[in-house]
């Protein structure tokens, strides 16, 4: 769920700043309202929203607690949002949000719940509690309905909760050590947990949860069990993208039948961990089907403790293993008791060939990564159709779709897979879940190479030295007189760089002058800077099936040369990487890839004044967008705004009559493309990049 990255964005007010505050001392007896001429509200003391009384938060309201502060609820609380105006309730002590703390980290105490209580939140960040959410008593009747929040560094999210009434919808849970324990009957669904649990204090059951149902969820990154009593898991999807090796290698999910209810059914979901289900105990009416088992850890698709006692031997034959190795598949399922292979178990008929078949939108090729060379088939079938996908959405989720018949013309992948938003039709609209979904992956990274004998793909470098401040318009060249590129369609590449000689946030590309084709009449196009990678993401594919020949500019990169003056004589060095070139067949051709270097002079000017601090502290939403967008830049009034085409351009520049930290901006008569948006302040300029779609 990516569209809640804009939380990430959010920074807090230091005590120092808070020069026009409200400051809470007292409870909440009758009806009130919080609005954002008040706001930030400053709680220094324990208060109570009384019975029969409803504390209501409107949009863009921060709410900041004292260290060990408690809000005790009897009434009722409301707190909406909105997707571009977000309301922030946590500590008013700490400023940094991302990272798993100490005890020390979880500054106020949270909310004690009463029975009869009852939360309602959208688009609410909310962080830094020791128990966000806490019944005064154990299992009490509250609820809670969430949608669209993020919850971030919290010791407990909640925990003894009877969640019979409550629903959580498309939230995201982050950087906390235990987000639902002992929560009975909760509705759960469209919810990303992501960095849960520590795995160096070890802390063994994350989420813990009694006849819960979890439908179409992430668990990411997680360093500590989720267990689970009785209830469904469908459509979820658990994986690691950054693993961290503790003491003990956790399972993704653990079952066992201890006071559970209701049967336990784990189905249409997705496993692509160092670890997958454990089984404690044979729970009655366990169903494990139509999953997508991929451990990278031998021995560990399924652990079973003890299988030998099992009541009834365990049927895990319907299910896809993702593998071709039939003695490896056999092997997946283990006794941990034993250290054996389990027994007791139904493993066939195994399908050797059973490969993971849904379908995760961005990832058009399906070679589990949604990158750049999405953009290929895309634009080989462009036109083409098929059945509609059921319940589609861009989240980057498995999802299951009727088979479309016809496949890639050089891989036999089906097409359902390239029809990325799932309406029945490829065109250029799925392109849209490529940029949402961007190097997402769901069983490894697929990269391609050069062949000394291809086509020659390489850098035009400027003859002379450039200068520090200096902007290069760098043409990306394809073909030779000697080799020319003769039946190409398509091509997808990186062109990595250094970033100590530019400026990352000013590389653009630009595609107007090449060979290949015409942006928006017979040809896709697709470009990503990757600043933590170094690299831009290229790719450009026709869309009429029709295969050309050409030599010459593709495309051209556009950098700044770094005008620090710590950087002296320093070459600009480019080069190519992850590249795919196909013809109308969809099959690949090689290329000859060059590596580009240009010298830089040295310079005792410091030009620039853009400023790092101030962009990263520029919230602009939402992006990508198509008509209207809204920029924050806290204690720093804008004057004007310029937006730049990726030639560098200004295609719009708007003086401010009144300053303002928060103003909208129309760009509805933008054509569709990357955008360079520099904000002017008293302290210095800020920029982003801008996609309009």
């Amino acid at each position: 769920m990516r569209y809640l990255c804009f939380f990430h964005l959010l920074t807090l007010l230091s005590p120092l700043l808070l020069c026009s505050q409200t400051i809470i001392t007292t409870g909440i007896g009758n009806d009130t309202s919080w609005n954002l001429a008040g706001s930030p509200y400053h709680i220094i003391n324990d208060i109570y929203i009384g019975n029969g009384a409803t504390l209501t938060i409107e949009a863009g309201v921060e709410v900041l607690c004292d260290s060990n502060v408690q809000i005790y609820i009897l009434g009722s609380l409301i707190a909406n949002g909105t997707a571009t105006d977000s309301i922030y309730i946590g500590s008013l002590n700490e400023a940094l949000i991302g990272d798993l703390g100490p005890d020390s980290h979880y500054d106020w105490k949270g909310f004690v719940m009463y029975q009869g209580s009852s939360v309602q939140m959208e688009y609410v960040l909310g962080g830094m509690a020791n128990e966000f959410f806490l019944p005064i008593l154990a299992y009490d009747s509250m609820i809670l309905d969430l949608s669209h929040c993020h919850f971030t560094e919290n010791k407990i999210f909640t925990r003894l909760f009877d969640a019979t009434h409550s629903s959580i919808q498309q939230c995201e849970f982050s950087h906390s050590r235990y987000v639902l324990y002992n929560v009975e009957h909760a509705n759960i669904q469209n919810c990303v947990f992501r960095n849960i649990g520590d795995s160096v204090q070890t802390s063994v059951l994350s989420i813990y949860t009694l006849d819960n149902q979890f439908v179409n969820c992430q668990f990411i990154d997680i360093q500590a069990q989720v267990r689970l009593r009785g209830g469904l898991v469908d459509g979820c999807e658990f994986f690691y993208e950054n693993y961290v090796p503790g003491p003990i290698v956790y399972s993704s999910i653990a079952l066992d039948a201890w006071g559970a209810q209701s049967p336990t059914v784990i189905q249409n979901s997705s496993f692509f961990t160092v670890a997958g289900i454990t089984v404690y105990s044979s729970p009655p009416g366990l169903s494990i089907n139509n999953n997508e088992i991929c451990t990278s850890v031998p021995g560990r698709g399924i652990i079973l403790y003890n299988s030998d006692f099992f009541p009834t031997p365990l049927d895990v034959s319907n299910n896809c293993w993702c593998s071709l190795d039939t003695g490896y598949i056999n092997q997946q399922v283990f006794d941990s008791m034993y250290l054996a292979p389990a027994s007791n178990i139904v493993m066939y008929p195994v399908d050797s060939f059973c490969v993971p078949t849904s379908v995760f939108p961005g990832d058009a090729n399906h070679d589990q990564v949604a990158n750049h060379s999405d953009l290929l088939p895309i634009g080989l079938h462009f036109g083409s159709v098929g059945p509609v996908r059921t319940n589609a959405s861009l989240n980057w989720l498995s999802q299951p779709a009727d088979a479309w018949g016809d496949s890639l013309l050089a891989t036999g992948v089906d097409l359902k897979h390239v029809d990325c938003d799932g309406n029945g039709i490829i065109n250029e609209d799925d392109t849209l879940a490529i940029h949402l979904n961007y190097l997402q992956t769901h069983n490894g990274y697929k990269t391609s190479s050069g062949s000394v004998d291809g086509i020659p793909l390489y850098f035009e470098m400027p003859s002379a030295s450039a200068n520090p401040g200096d902007t290069l318009s760098i043409p990306i060249m394809l073909g030779t007189i000697d080799t020319p590129a003769v039946q190409l369609y398509g091509l997808a590449f990186s062109v990595q760089y250094d970033s100590s000689t530019i400026d990352q946030s000013l590389t653009q590309v630009d595609f107007g002058n090449s060979w290949l084709g015409t942006k928006e009449t017979n040809m896709l196009t697709f470009s990503r800077n990757l600043d933590s990678l170094q690299q831009i993401d290229l790719a450009l594919v026709r869309i009429n099936q029709m295969d050309t020949m050409g030599i010459g500019q593709i495309a051209e990169i556009i950098v700044v040369i770094d005008d620090d003056i710590f950087k002296r004589d320093e070459p600009l060095r480019l080069s190519f990487a992850n590249v795919e070139a196909i013809d109308a067949s969809g099959k690949s051709i090689d290329l000859d890839i060059k590596v580009g270097i240009s010298a830089i002079q040295q310079t005792d000017t410091l030009t620039n004044a853009i400023s790092p601090a101030l962009s990263q502290l520029l919230q602009v939403y939402p992006n990508p967008a198509e008509k209207e967008i809204v920029l924050r830049l806290d204690h720093h009034p804008i004057q004007s705004v310029s937006l730049l085409n990726p030639l560098g351009q200004i295609g719009k520049s708007m003086p401010l009559s009144s300053p303002d930290t928060s103003i909208k901006l129309d760009i509805s008569s933008f054509p569709k493309g990357l955008y360079l948006l520099k904000v002017h302040t008293e302290a210095g300029e800020a920029v982003r990049k801008l996609m309009i779609r």
